[in-house]
């Protein structure tokens, strides 16, 4: 079966010296806007080159290509911690 490999290099943002422990987060949603599979998060990044917060992560989507239809999504979400208000916000999508 074949799946599909995505290798999350780095993201740009003017921004990105601020951000705390940011990471990435991938779904699969169907057209519908149901999940698909369990989310997956890249490990939390401290490296800053410019206005990019490098990740050099490869995530593999478990469900089979053939099983992902037309109208289906694949999320990436940005988020990172915010010390003063304690939480995980999403920075963008």
């Amino acid at each position: 079966q074949q799946t599909i490999s995505i290798l999350i290099e780095s993201i740009g943002l003017k921004d990105a010296p601020t951000y705390i422990d940011p990471f990435v987060t991938v779904s699969l949603v169907s057209k519908t806007g149901i999940s698909k599979e369990k989310t997956q998060n890249t490990k939390k990044s401290n490296r800053v080159e410019g206005k990019h917060v490098i990740f050099g992560q490869t995530v593999h989507i478990q469900t089979p290509l053939d099983s992902i239809s037309c109208g289906d999504a694949i999320f990436f979400e940005f988020k990172h911690y915010k010390p003063k208000k304690k939480y995980i916000s999403t920075r963008c999508f």
